[in-house]
């Protein structure tokens, strides 16, 4: 995900997620502003983007615009998860994959398309 892939808004973040590596194909998501402001992830994310260099490239970089990785992302999720008594063995990039497929398909996204956009091969029945 690049800074250049994300439409902040007011009450509204979109963002465009390329359906594949070499496709021009892509995906837009609209996460609009939660109730409950202390998890909200717009207002993180437009608190994030005041805060972060006008660097362009990956949208999350460190203080000193180099990108966050995925071990070092996958490390600070598993001290958070930690810090809530939960398991973080059982948590890894693929629970974002999966969260965002069981999301697409409740707000009705078709089989092809959560299929497309998880980036599987096929769809399981």
């Amino acid at each position: 995900l690049y800074l250049s892939d994300l439409h902040l808004m007011e009450r509204t973040v979109v963002l465009f997620l390329q359906n594949s590596p070499v496709g021009q194909e892509r995906h837009a998501i609209r996460l609009a502003v939660s109730g409950e402001l202390w998890v909200c992830p717009v207002v993180a994310l437009q608190t994030y983007v005041t805060a972060r260099s006008r660097v362009e490239g990956p949208l999350f970089l460190h203080a000193n615009n180099r990108p966050v990785t995925k071990r070092e992302f996958l490390a600070v999720l598993r001290c958070a998860l930690r810090l809530l008594g939960l398991c973080p063995e059982q948590y890894g990039v693929h629970s974002f994959w999966l969260g965002a497929a069981v999301t697409a398909a409740r707000y009705g996204y078709s089989g092809e398309d959560v299929t497309r956009l998880a980036r599987w091969p096929f769809l399981i029945p």
